[in-house]
């Protein structure tokens, strides 16, 4: 089944995982520079580097949106992937090339991960070494659309789009805190792993419908603001990435969370 027919079918799922209670919940810190992973609204995000310092390289990795530039705040960056015929057609701060473009849902790996199936995306922040090597990723939306060529964040237009994941939701000052030295500084050493339970995504036709990722990084300032080269989201060429249980430390030990209420103007 397409997209258009099936979208009271991803919201049920989505709010079934999600369990969201009625009231505002207490925003969530997820510190991937202290700890292996953490959960947010049913998403798992690890701090990970899938190709051990090695880099990932074409063959590897299918870059499908880079995102970098000015703006007011200069330090938040934000962006998402489709397919638009140059530079200025852009909505945000996306670079035109061939590491920006829409992607088809069976692109994105399914995973295995403590029983559950996901689908894996994986981020590159592209942060300096030192004490500038920290980052905020502020928002995450992956949507279901069926076309590519979509623009228009916020209400994409036309085409028919349906949101089945949002860090935000509950609490718009939710954060991730990543930090680029624990891959290496630079560009091609990815960073983190999200994976997005494969139930978000029910009733999708995998060959018809695209996903279109959403993000924004720095709006924490100061050392957590976009301070240095291009963020970059891809997704593994080679059936996902993470190793069977036992050669990697968070499936031993399991999920850990860190929860810090905290809340800010934005």
């Amino acid at each position: 089944m397409t997209l258009c027919g099936q979208i009271c079918l991803r919201v049920a799922a989505v709010v079934a995982l999600l369990g969201l209670p009625g009231a505002a919940a207490e925003a969530t810190t997820i510190d991937l520079s202290a700890n292996l992973s953490g959960t947010l609204n049913g998403a798992v995000f690890a701090q990970f580097d899938p190709f051990n310092g090695a880099g990932a390289g074409s063959g590897n990795i299918d870059a499908f949106v880079r995102y970098d530039g000015p703006g007011p705040p200069s330090d938040i960056k934000r962006g998402y992937n489709v397919d638009v015929a140059s530079q200025t057609d852009f909505q945000y701060d996306e670079l035109w090339g061939q590491f920006t473009h829409s992607l088809l849902l069976s692109a994105v790996p399914v995973v295995q991960y403590e029983g559950t199936a996901y689908r894996e995306f994986i981020f590159d922040i592209n942060e300096t070494g030192g004490a500038g090597s920290v980052l905020s990723l502020d928002k995450v939306e992956v949507f279901l659309a069926d076309a590519g060529d979509l623009v228009g964040h916020g209400g994409f237009a036309g085409g028919t789009t349906s949101l089945i994941y949002n860090m935000d939701a509950g609490d718009p000052t939710n954060f991730v805190l990543l930090d680029g030295d624990i891959s290496g500084s630079g560009s091609g050493k990815f960073d983190m792993l999200l994976l997005v339970p494969e139930a978000f995504f029910a009733g999708a036709d995998p060959s018809l419908d695209y996903v279109i990722l959403y993000s924004q990084v720095g709006a924490e300032g100061g050392l957590l603001g976009n301070d240095d080269g291009f963020n970059e989201w891809g997704v593994s060429m080679n059936g996902g990435v993470i190793p069977e249980p036992g050669t990697f430390s968070l499936l031993a030990i399991g999920l850990v969370s860190l929860a810090v209420s905290r809340r800010r103007a934005r």
